[in-house]
């Protein structure tokens, strides 16, 4: 068994672990891709995992949700794994948009912050480019792989794997989240205390209406997400409302963030357009699209 040197080019046995030019076999150890797929497109992921034997033998921990232990709790090992990979591998099909494990809150902070590579791999048409995934098709690591378009599809699967091989090449510690945004944005996000709840209150007809926020929140017109608001101004999937570490400020704990999802009518607080994550303080006022709200922190 040999392995081709990224420095130089010459093949040298598995054993060896530095090439003669120096390069170090061993620089990849430690480093982690997860691969996020339907039960379906099981297949497709053996035909991935076979590509990525290569990089296995050179260190790299490949995961995917197959490798979960029976009776383990799956939701809690996807979202581990999620956050400790430096490489998200999305294996897109309409059977694994249908899933609500599609819309998990890590995948999207690791989106829309940039702290990890997301590399998508389409394996079927789908209508994928109207989800959250497709509409944040900026934050990808370069174009998404599309399976079912390549007459050969191990030159679609080896093109993935060079995209990989091209991150890892790279530095793969990605610029933190709270270092691309501007310190006041962040700073506001009010504590969250133990004994507290967040909703937002809208008002209907029939009186205010509390919508109550788990730690994190879809919001849109589609009836995918966790919190749906029928109205033209509203996109299907607009905006995000989900809780990080607060950065900065008095304290430390906990607070609420809100991210607009390139949504056509935009969305502001306390009448001030914004776009990526903007702390939320009790009693602000949030506007989706023509949908007035009031965030609340009670308890």
């Amino acid at each position: 068994m040999t392995r081709v040197c990224r420095k130089c080019g010459a093949s040298r046995h598995s054993s060896v672990l530095q090439c003669d030019c120096g390069y170090d076999f061993r620089e990849l150890r430690g480093y982690c891709i997860a691969i996020l797929y339907a039960p379906a497109d099981e297949p497709y992921m053996l035909q991935l995992s076979r590509h990525l034997a290569p990089l296995v033998r050179e260190g790299i921990d490949a995961w995917h949700p197959g490798d979960i232990a029976p009776g383990s709790d799956r939701s809690a090992e996807i979202d581990s794994h999620i956050l400790a990979a430096d490489i998200i591998i999305v294996l897109v099909s309409a059977d694994y948009i249908a899933m609500d494990e599609f819309y998990n809150r890590e995948l999207y902070d690791a989106l829309i912050t940039g702290t990890k590579g997301i590399v998508p791999a389409v394996l079927r048409p789908c209508d994928w480019r109207s989800t959250p995934l497709g509409i944040l098709g900026d934050r990808w690591t370069g174009e998404e792989i599309v399976i079912s378009e390549t007459a050969v599809p191990d030159t679609a699967w080896s093109d993935l794997i060079d995209r990989v091989r091209h991150l890892l090449g790279k530095d793969p510690t990605f610029v933190s989240w709270y270092r691309t945004h501007p310190v006041e944005e962040l700073q506001r996000a009010e504590r969250i205390k133990p004994s507290q709840r967040a909703l937002l209150e809208k008002a209907t007809k029939q009186g205010l209406q509390p919508i109550h926020l788990n730690e994190f929140n879809t919001i849109g017109r589609s009836d995918k997400n966790s919190i749906t608001l029928i109205h033209p101004s509203v996109s299907r999937h607009h905006c995000i409302i989900s809780t990080k570490t607060r950065v900065g400020g008095s304290g430390n704990g906990y607070g609420y963030f809100l991210h607009d999802l390139n949504s056509s009518h935009g969305t502001a607080i306390n009448d001030n357009p914004v776009s990526r994550y903007y702390g939320l303080k009790h009693g602000d006022q949030i506007r989706v699209g023509d949908i007035e709200m009031r965030f609340l922190l009670v308890g």
